[in-house]
């Protein structure tokens, strides 16, 4: 005990923070806010990851579907300004959509895109997205599968990709959003979650 005591005693602790608090300072900035804007009024809004410094962000295809403009804000200036981007390319049936502001701001903060090889079941995976309007949330949990060539319907359109499920909570808002490893790679953008289930929501995979 005496040897014990003494050993201890030179040891300081040491404090680390966590992978999801590392994640979040890191890549919440190149998480857009997406905003649709129709006849003048919010229609709905989602999220958006940044890809470059050019500003070209892919979200969901249902995010901006139908939009006469839209409009993204960004962390780095919330509450400062918002951006006007338009619609570049959309791939409607696998509900995935590529957007670009007009102007980029020079500190615009991109995130890297990772591949399906990155996603294994089991692997704790990361979300960053605006749930039901509430900026910039985080959440966490593990992938549950992987569904190649999954069928599902989102306001009575058919759409067809690879799918990881996951236990990562998300809801309207955080359509278009990253899902993110431990390694600070996309290997799917967040879209949809089953209403009928507790905690079973989807991504369609990075490589589609």
């Amino acid at each position: 005990f005496a040897l014990a005591k003494k050993t201890t005693s030179n040891i300081q602790t040491i404090r680390t923070r966590g992978p999801g608090s590392v994640i979040y300072k890191k890549y919440a900035p190149a998480v857009a806010l997406v905003v649709n804007v129709q006849d003048g009024k919010k229609a709905w809004h989602g999220s958006g990851i940044i890809l470059n410094t050019q500003g070209e962000i892919i979200t969901n295809y249902h995010v901006a579907e139908g939009a006469d403009s839209l409009k993204v804000i960004l962390l780095n200036h919330k509450g400062k300004a918002s951006f006007d981007a338009k619609l570049e390319h959309c791939s409607p049936g696998k509900d995935l959509a590529l957007i670009k502001l007009n102007f980029a701001p020079p500190d615009i903060q991109v995130i890297e895109l990772g591949s399906n090889k990155d996603a294994s079941v089991g692997d704790d995976v990361h979300a960053i997205g605006h749930p039901l309007g509430q900026p910039w949330v985080y959440t966490r949990g593990p992938i549950g599968q992987i569904f190649p060539d999954y069928s599902w319907k989102i306001r009575g359109n058919q759409y067809k990709a690879t799918l990881i499920q996951t236990q990562t909570p998300i809801n309207p808002g955080n359509s278009g959003g990253p899902l993110i490893t431990d390694q600070g790679k996309v290997i799917g953008v967040n879209t949809l979650t089953n209403k009928q289930a507790q905690g079973i929501n989807f991504a369609v995979s990075v490589d589609d």
